[in-house]
C-alpha cells in the first residue's frame, strides 16, 4: 500500500552530519550522502512543520570544500523544495565553517540560519530555544543553562517549547 504525503506537523530533529568525514583514510561521502538521502526523502513523506539541523553539517570549522559544501546544500535545498510549507533551520555547531549559510542558500525564505542564541517560532504556538555552539570565550562568565534560561523567559506564557542546543557539557 502507497503512503500518502501528507502533512503530519511536528518537529524533525537531525544533526552530527559531518559532510566531508574521513575515518581511518577513508572518505564517508558516498555512505553520508546516501543517509542524508534518506533524510530528505522521510521530511518529504511525513512533512512536518520544521526540520532543525542542530550543528555539525561539515566536519570542519574551516571552509570544508567543493563536494561537502554541494552535499550539504543540495540536502537543504531538496528539503526546501520537495517539502515545501516546512521551516528548516540550521544551528551551527563547533565543526561548521561560519560561511556555511552562504553555501547553503540562506536567500531561500525557508531555510534559517540561526547564529546567536534566540527564541525562534517555528510554528504557530511552538517556540525553538536554539542555542548554537559557542566557544568558552564567547561564553565569557554565562553557561548554557543561563542562557537557555533567559531565553526561555521571552517565551510567551502558554506556548510549547523545546530547545535545540549544539553543546559540550562539562563532565560529557
Amino acid at each position: 500500500m502507497a503512503t500518502k504525503n501528507r502533512s503530519t506537523g511536528g518537529v524533525l530533529l537531525s544533526s552530527d552530519w559531518h559532510c566531508g568525514l574521513t575515518l581511518r583514510g577513508t572518505a564517508r561521502d558516498e555512505e553520508i550522502k546516501r543517509v542524508l538521502d534518506d533524510l530528505v526523502d522521510k521530511t518529504v513523506q511525513i512533512r512536518p512543520e520544521a526540520v532543525v539541523v542542530a550543528g555539525d553539517l561539515s566536519d570542519t570549522f574551516r571552509y570544508p570544500g567543493s563536494a561537502p559544501s554541494k552535499l550539504i546544500g543540495r540536502t537543504l535545498f531538496r528539503i526546501a523544495e520537495e517539502a515545501p510549507g516546512t521551516q528548516v533551520f540550521v544551528i551551527p555547531g563547533n565543526h561548521d565553517w561560519d560561511g556555511l549559510d552562504i553555501i547553503a542558500l540562506s536567500e531561500r525564505s525557508n531555510i534559517h540560519f540561526i547564529k546567536q542564541p534566540a527564541a525562534v517560532e517555528v510554528s504557530p504556538g511552538l517556540y525553538m530555544i536554539a542555542v548554537p555552539y559557542m566557544r568558552k570565550h564567547n561564553l565569557g562568565s554565562s553557561s548554557y543553562d543561563s542562557i537557555i534560561n533567559g531565553i526561555a523567559d521571552n517565551i510567551p506564557a502558554g506556548a510549547r517549547c523545546f530547545a535545540a542546543v549544539h553543546a559540550a557539557y562539562e563532565g560529557t
